[in-house]
């Protein structure tokens, strides 16, 4: 049995694939379920700082980040008159941390991650219909007729999450879901946005230089704030923000319908007023709009809220899935990857309890809540969804011919497929929810403020942001001292040291993996000294044999001076038998001065 629970990860964005990474290479046995069928350039720009790099580095992708991003020195905020409000330096960030921070167009990004992730690991087209579980395992039913099994499930898909809402709606039905959990989410904007094709430099100011230009337009006349951010390749992605003043206006957070909060809108009709709309590196929103494929522009509602229940039972939630904010400068998507980490590092902690069989019986995989015991001790999975762009390999999946449901899963149950098992990987989710979720809502309460300052629309709004103008410097100094403490690394993978000359929130050291390291030093130790032994014997038997050869090369040299006095030494030494000693080693040498030694006799 392995020492490690099986995973199932639902959804294939930032987060989750992050997570499927993190388990990569942490020797898990998992599967990734994608909803779509494809995966599209939808979206914008997204900024990476130093929060996220220690951790692409020990991951071995921060160079291919580096390679698809442009380095941000400064952020700016204008007036639509084109008067300069206010610019917040970026640039010392390198040298403060150690890292610079990034932007990059967020589908690179994506195609970078998903990269790392063995094709056959990631099932596409297989969108949540529910989920089930108990002290057993977990189970997740797809829309394609298909059931899933494992110890851990990860809701990593999205604001609109299927796994929430199904995990929601059986707490709710048992009284255990927190009021807080159970209101709808207020819609603070809506977003039009891309990413446009290659563009010619001569029409924008700095499109061809490595220095990503990154700045917000406040509207003077309505409530749109609208964004860009150059990116390599010349292009350009941009985004419009209408503020939603009204409180009263909700969206459901169930609404699954939606394959991800960023969907093509080619009924949109973009208003006049938004081309006309002045960039300050020339040209306008327009001219942006226009440059991007009509299916690649999309429009979406953003939320704001984290919410109290982060995990129950086998189920676990990270990214949008648990935590909504507004998107500056991509902190979603980074928090989702902070998220797959720390999760990731509590349950490598995990230890396995000690098997025993009567706890190991899993659940029945078959419509309805009613649990029963399994006929057999393994379990298939599916192929039957001929629309899948990715299919599992074959030493992993069993098609199945039966016209039932059929099931999926890891084959036989694992240690942790009892009780006790739950127990520590519930211990496991509570690490993880005691360290993120304060976090969190530091980081909503940050992410409204700043938001407010950036792009606020109402009155009170503008007159923060005029106060604020005064004291920005100091208080951006403050807030990123304090978050750039926080740069949580993998614990099963070697420790980068801090690079920067702010100092790094200590982060607890792996027992686990520190005594594992130590056996592997004493394995390698051992393997050199018997390589060592191995060595010195083989040289101990070479001498014996030279001391054979080096008697018959004196009788032989003795008849030589007798018939050939005249030889010079160098003529000797060419005629010296090596007996297979390599030249020039301490053997050949000492057989040469042997020789000479003779020859002057």
């Amino acid at each position: 049995m392995s020492d490690k629970p099986t995973v199932l990860i639902v959804g294939a964005g930032l987060g989750g694939l992050t997570m499927a990474i993190l388990l990569e290479r942490a020797g898990f046995e998992y599967r990734v379920f994608e909803q779509s069928e494809e995966f599209r350039p939808y979206g914008s720009a997204i900024g990476l700082g130093f929060n996220v790099m220690p951790l692409m580095e020990q991951l071995d992708l921060l160079e291919d980040i580096r390679a698809i991003s442009k380095i941000i020195e400064v952020t700016s905020i204008w007036k639509d008159s084109m008067d300069l409000i206010r610019s917040v330096r970026l640039k010392d960030n390198r040298t403060l941390t150690g890292y610079d921070s990034l932007m990059m167009s967020r589908f690179d990004l994506h195609q970078i991650l998903l990269s790392r992730v063995p094709k056959e690991r990631i099932f596409m087209n297989h969108k949540i219909e529910s989920i089930l579980q108990d002290k057993h395992r977990v189970t997740i039913r797809c829309t394609n007729n298909t059931f899933h099994q494992a110890d851990i499930l990860v809701g990593a898909d999205g604001a609109y999450s299927a796994v929430r809402q199904s995990l929601y709606d059986r707490l709710s039905m048992t009284g255990k879901l927190p009021e807080a959990d159970s209101t709808l989410l207020k819609i603070r904007h809506t977003t039009y946005l891309g990413t446009t094709q290659p563009m010619n430099p001569a029409d924008f100011m700095g499109l061809d230089e490595p220095i990503s230009h990154c700045d917000t337009i406040l509207g003077s006349n309505g409530p749109e704030t609208w964004r860009y951010f150059t990116i390599p390749n010349n292009r350009i992605s941009w985004r419009i923000d209408v503020q939603v003043m009204d409180d009263e206006m909700v969206d459901p957070y169930c609404d699954t319908s939606r394959n991800s909060e960023y969907s093509p809108d080619k009924d949109f009709k973009v208003p006049e007023s938004w081309r006309g709309f002045k960039l300050p590196i020339q040209g306008t929103v327009g001219d942006l709009i226009d440059a991007t494929p009509a299916e690649y522009r999309t429009k979406a509602t953003i939320e704001e809220k984290v919410f109290e229940t982060w995990y129950n039972g086998r189920t676990v939630l990270i990214g949008d899935a648990c935590h909504r904010m507004l998107p500056n400068f991509g902190r979603s998507g980074l928090n989702a990857m902070l998220d797959a980490v720390i999760l990731a590092n509590a349950l490598y902690e995990i230890n396995p309890p000690t098997p025993f069989s009567s706890s190991t019986t899993p659940m029945s995989p078959t419509a309805g809540a009613m649990l029963l015991p399994s006929s057999s001790s393994s379990f298939s999975s599916t192929t039957t969804n001929s629309s899948s762009s990715r299919r599992p390999s074959t030493s992993t999946v069993t098609t199945t011919s039966t016209n039932n449901p059929t099931t999926g899963g890891f084959g036989s149950p694992t240690l942790f497929s009892n009780s006790r098992g739950q127990k520590l990987i519930k211990a496991a989710f509570e690490t993880y929810y005691k360290e993120r979720y304060p976090i969190m809502m530091s980081e909503l309460a940050a992410s409204q403020q700043m938001f407010r300052v950036m792009a606020g629309q109402s009155k009170t709004e503008s007159i923060k942001r005029s106060v604020m103008q005064k004291v920005m410097p100091k208080w951006l100094s403050n807030k990123s001292e304090f978050k750039a403490s926080y740069r949580p690394q993998a614990a099963f993978l070697e420790r980068l040291e801090n690079k920067g000359t702010l100092p790094v929130q200590e982060q607890k050291l792996s027992k686990k993996y520190l005594a594992m390291q130590f056996h592997l030093r004493a394995e390698r130790n051992q393997r050199a000294r018997a390589t060592s032994l191995a060595r010195h014997s083989m040289a101990i038997g070479a001498g014996e044999e030279f001391g054979v050869r080096s008697s018959e090369n004196l009788s032989t040299l003795k008849a030589t001076r007798t018939r050939t006095r005249s030889t010079t030494t160098s003529s000797i030494d060419e005629e010296l038998p090596r007996g297979g000693i390599a030249p020039g080693s301490s053997l050949d040498l000492f057989q040469r001065s042997l020789a000479h030694m003779i020859t002057k006799d």
